[in-house]
This record gives C-alpha cells, sequence and structure tokens, in this order.
C-alpha cells in the first residue's frame, strides 16, 4: 500500500462530513478490521486463506490475445472455464446476499470487448448476480461502439463509469501504445478529460435511458495532461450537464391529444 497522505483524523474529518455516509469507524490494522467486522452483523463474507494466492479479476488467458504461436480454442475454452471455477461459489454467496457484481469490461480482463463478454455471461450460465460496469473509454480506443455494447446488454449494466478516451494514430504511433506510457504523445490512444476525448456522450445517455438504466454515473477521472482538481471541476460540470431524464411520451403527442 502506497503510505498516506493523510493523518487517520484528517481523513476520518473528511468522510464524516460527507451526507451519504451513516458512520465512521476507524481502524489500525487489517486484524482490527477484521475483529470489527466480525461483531457486525452484515452480509459480507471475508475472503478466506484458501485464496489468499488466487486472482479473482483479470484473465488467465490475456497473454493468448494476439494467437500467435497458434491457440487452440481449448485453450481459449479454458480460460472461460476457469472463470466459471473460481465465480461460482463468490456468485453463490452474492446470491444469497442479494448482490450483483459488476465486472469493469477492460483489456487484460477475461470480458474485454463485446463478443468476450458474450462468452464471461454464457460461461457462468447468464446468472443474475453477475453483469457490467460499463466504461466506453475503455471500449473506443479498440474500435467497439460503446453504444452498441450497451444495447447488446440492456439487463447487464450494472453500474456506468464516465470516462474518456481519444486515439492519436499518425502513421508513427500504434494502437497497442507501444510500452509507453500514459501522457506520452507518441501513444496511439490516452485517457481523457470526459467531454474531451472521442466518447459520444450524448449517444451513450439516450442508450442507457433506452434500457431503463437509473444508477450512478460514476467520474473515472484520468487525464495525465490536465490538472485534476481543474479536471474533477470540470467532469463534475459535464456529467451533470450531459445527464437527462427520459421522455415520458412522444414529442408529437399533443397532435394526437389535439383530435381526439
Amino acid at each position: 500500500k502506497n503510505k498516506p497522505v493523510q493523518t487517520m483524523f484528517e481523513r476520518y474529518l473528511q468522510l464524516k462530513a460527507l451526507r451519504y455516509i451513516d458512520e465512521v469507524i476507524p481502524y489500525q490494522t487489517e486484524q482490527d478490521c477484521e475483529d470489527i467486522l466480525s461483531t457486525l452483523n452484515i452480509d459480507v463474507r471475508i475472503i478466506g486463506e484458501e485464496y489468499k494466492t488466487k486472482p479473482f479479476t483479470g484473465s488467465s488467458i490475456w497473454h493468448l490475445n494476439y494467437s500467435f504461436p497458434p491457440v487452440p480454442p481449448k485453450m481459449i475454452d479454458a480460460g472461460f472455464e476457469l472463470l466459471a471455477e473460481r465465480f461460482n461459489p463468490i456468485l453463490d454467496v452474492f446470491a444469497e446476499c442479494g448482490v450483483k457484481f459488476a465486472l469493469e469490461v477492460h483489456p487484460t480482463e477475461i470480458a474485454f470487448d463485446l463478443y468476450t463478454a458474450e462468452r464471461a455471461l454464457e460461461a457462468l450460465g447468464h446468472r443474475e448476480e453477475f453483469g457490467f460496469n460499463f466504461d466506453p473509454s475503455h471500449l473506443i480506443w479498440q474500435g467497439v461502439d460503446p453504444v452498441e455494447f450497451i444495447r447488446a446488454f440492456p439487463d447487464r449494466i450494472y453500474h456506468v463509469h464516465v470516462k474518456d478516451a481519444i486515439t492519436t494514430l499518425n502513421g508513427r504511433s500504434g494502437i497497442l501504445a507501444s510500452h509507453i506510457n500514459f501522457g506520452d504523445h507518441r501513444r496511439g490512444w490516452d485517457f481523457r478529460s470526459p467531454g474531451r476525448g472521442a466518447v459520444n456522450f450524448e449517444e451513450i445517455i439516450r442508450a442507457l435511458n433506452d434500457i431503463g438504466y437509473n444508477g450512478p454515473l460514476s467520474i473515472e477521472w484520468e487525464d495525465s495532461g490536465m490538472d485534476r482538481e481543474f479536471g474533477a471541476r470540470e467532469a463534475c460540470e459535464f456529467t451533470k450537464r450531459i445527464d437527462f431524464a427520459p421522455s415520458g411520451r412522444a414529442f408529437d403527442a399533443a397532435f394526437e391529444e389535439g383530435q381526439e
């Protein structure tokens, strides 16, 4: 873990001031946290020692993405079978607790685009506890239309990130980013503050309204070229501006009413 930039007391005061937080319980160590949780009657399972060395997210087959040397289909199948083996017991507990899991569709995850998201759902038997955290920034630079993703999974969008990205291919840069870090102009794509990239948030909001999504629009801000405090304020203003409720009637309904 990174060294804290705030004292516990400073963090306590900051969290206590948030209107959405009912109670703040300070603790010093991970053991303190487990001891506190063990005294509370809540539907949370503390991950046991048997899972200590096992990765829960990510993909066991991401390194096979290029398919050379040739990758037989059974190797890809095995990756999705492993997903089911690891996640079904967790999702069983989620079902008992009435909790849904939203996997962020993201390169390096088992589901990183529309078709791999379909395969992930198939591997888990389309159980309702498993859905997606929709983040358009991870789709747009791959060439996947974020709106098409929403329309492909209208009942599986459990959470939404407002995050932007842009491709900057110029004949020298590559879409795989050439092992160049974020913020370097030589990359073939990069993240941008919401509204300053290539994501069409207008159509995304309309598509989310079409599927009846009424969850949060959670800003995930990453822009190496912008001051983050400026970016945070701008991103909040942008998100409030682009969001709107769906219409409850057709725009020309008044004409029909006048003819009755």
